[in-house]
């Protein structure tokens, strides 16, 4: 009755408060009510800007009703009630987000389509209400948050996103880069990559300055700070020949320093290396990045005085992998037999995948530097890096990054939630300490 007598006022619906009034408290009704109230409350919500509030709220209990059915229902509804105003999109955005991590699929769909729909009318808004959860958020809503935001960035038109709102996401997402691990940033950084005014050359400039930002290169480094250590790891694929200078030979005496001389009795014999305590992991780090900045000094060990390195340091390769091979057999009896679902659910079984995984990487570089002269072009995927399908990244603890701590509008609730992020380490020896069946 109260539907009929709004919809017959037509543009004279507001003179009719109690009959809106009425359908507000559907709400308290059986299923079918609440449905109908969901979608009258948002249908006449323009002609009542006095009882908004009362509205939004009563669609917003709706959202969490025990009923799957009407909580849909009522989410679906909720970018209606921005129709023609968009003076509630970021509240409202700020709403779906966090209704992303319900544990229902087809409730998490209805709440992207409506993201979507609150996007498409006002991206600025809708962006806002997101980001005040990336900010503030736990960690939870947070990471929801990140993800649709990038998916979003990356599809959006220009037509939606016009370019003050994209100068204004990428000043907010420079406050989020503050404190956020590797792969958040990672995701940003691709999210805003794809921003339209940043195609051009002056905007690349703006994403490397950010990163550089990040990098802190106008403080000491600190290597026994994990933080300092995880923002420089994959630095040395990507440095160049005047950067290499310096810091090769002071790289490849560390390398050699986990690679041992053979005993002088094994010297000649060729016999298999046996119970040697081998820092595989360090191993696979080190070479890996002087194999990187290798590429770019090729004379390193072909140079005059270089002779007597090479030879010392064939030595130590041709030794090392002996070591690596026998760890490598023992490696694959151990994991001989397993099923698809013991490797991928066995902590200990993906420890030895890794251990397997960072011998095999040695293994591959070791075949490149042990031509005569030394080669640089094998690849690999680090074992460190998140492995996909059933080798997940089981090294403890998960890789994270954190730049310096954000200034949280959280309070101190919010502040305690990041600290307990884990720190990400650098690989350790803890499966490779030795080779003689120890993992």
């Amino acid at each position: 009755k109260s539907f009929g007598i709004l919809a017959d006022a037509k543009d004279n619906a507001k003179d009719h408060p109690e009959a809106y009034k009425i359908i507000l408290k559907g709400i308290e009704g059986n299923t079918a009510t609440k449905r109908l109230a969901a979608q009258f409350t948002t249908r006449f919500f323009k002609h009542f800007p006095d009882l908004a509030e009362s509205a939004i709220n009563a669609v917003l209990d709706l959202c969490e009703d025990e009923d799957s059915s009407i909580r849909k229902a009522a989410i679906k509804e909720l970018p209606n009630l921005c129709k023609g105003n968009k003076e509630h999109v970021s509240r409202l955005a700020d709403v779906l987000v966090q209704l992303l991590v319900s544990d229902e699929s087809s409730e998490v769909s209805v709440a992207t389509i409506a993201l979507n729909g609150l996007f498409s009318f006002d991206a600025k808004g809708t962006l806002t209400g997101i980001l005040s959860q990336i900010l503030s958020g736990d960690d939870e809503v947070r990471q929801k948050a990140i993800t649709y935001m990038c998916s979003r960035l990356k599809s959006a038109s220009e037509a939606e996103l016009n370019k003050e709102t994209e100068e204004y996401v990428l000043a907010e997402l420079k406050k989020v880069l503050e404190d956020v691990t590797g792969d958040e940033f990672q995701l940003l950084i691709q999210a805003l990559s794809n921003l339209h005014h940043l195609q051009t050359i002056q905007g690349r400039q703006q994403l490397v300055n950010i990163i550089a930002e990040q990098l802190k290169l106008d403080e000491d480094f600190d290597a026994k700070d994990s933080d300092s250590i995880n923002r420089i790891t994959d630095l040395c694929a990507h440095c160049g020949a005047n950067e290499v200078q310096n810091s090769i030979l002071p790289l490849f005496n560390s390398l050699i320093n986990y690679m041992p001389l053979p005993p002088s009795d094994e010297l000649d014999s060729g016999s298999a290396a046996t119970n040697l305590k081998l820092q595989f992991s360090y191993v696979e780090c080190l070479m890996h990045a002087f194999h990187q900045l290798g590429k770019h000094k090729p004379d390193f060990f072909t140079a005059d005085d270089a002779a007597a390195r090479l030879k010392d340091f064939r030595i130590r390769l041709q030794y090392f992998a002996r070591g690596v091979q026998v760890y490598i057999k023992e490696l694959k009896t151990s994991l001989a037999g397993k099923s698809p679902n013991e490797l991928r659910t066995d902590k200990e079984n993906q420890i030895k995948l890794i251990a397997l995984k960072t011998c095999n990487n040695i293994n591959s570089l070791i075949r490149d530097l042990f031509h005569n002269p030394p080669a640089y072009k094998a690849t690999i995927n680090a074992s460190w890096k998140k492995p996909a399908g059933v080798m997940l990244c089981v090294l403890n603890p998960v890789p994270t990054f954190r730049a310096q701590k954000r200034s949280s509008t959280g309070g101190d609730d919010a502040d305690d939630k990041k600290k307990d992020r884990t720190l990400y380490r650098t690989p350790g020896g803890k499966y490779s300490s030795n080779i003689s069946g120890e993992f």
